[in-house]
């Protein structure tokens, strides 16, 4: 065992003396072409450039979806079955599809605080509908209908 010990310190010596005489790494040229053109170096972009009239547009349209999603949990008409509950179905379907484009939106533009204000109102909208759909499926203990008898 000792021989092997004596044996690698040797070959590591070795290895030592050639990388001592081998030349410094220089830094890599840039890649070329097939065709022998270098290729052009590309910075990366930084984050977009946003108007003052778009984030003031995701604002507006933040804040009206919010209304919108803290109207349905108050929702003043009947929407136990049939028509009624149709509407209702509409109306978290535009709150779960406006919450969705605005956080796709604020994640475009970077901007933190409406994006996660736009995550919860869309996570509050699917609440809502799964909630509904417990309730005529059999889950819940208490059945509802999707159609008025």
């Amino acid at each position: 065992m000792t021989d092997d010990l004596d044996q690698f310190d040797k070959q590591m010596a070795e290895i030592d003396k050639a990388m001592a005489k081998a030349p410094p790494p220089q830094a890599a040229a840039p890649a070329a072409r097939p065709d022998g053109t270098p290729t052009k170096r590309v910075t990366p972009a930084g984050p977009p450039m946003s108007s003052r009239r778009e984030v003031i547009s995701i604002w507006v349209r933040l804040t009206l979806v919010l209304l919108l999603a803290v109207g349905l949990t108050v929702w003043p008409y009947d929407n136990g079955c049939g028509l009624g509950l149709a509407a209702y179905l509409a109306a978290v379907a535009v709150t779960i599809g406006t919450g969705a484009m605005t956080a796709m939106s604020t994640w475009r533009l970077r901007l933190a605080l409406p994006h996660v204000l736009s995550l919860g109102v869309t996570l509050g909208g699917l609440a809502i509908l799964a909630h509904e759909i417990a309730m005529r499926s059999g889950y819940a203990a208490t059945a509802a209908t999707w159609l008025c008898p």
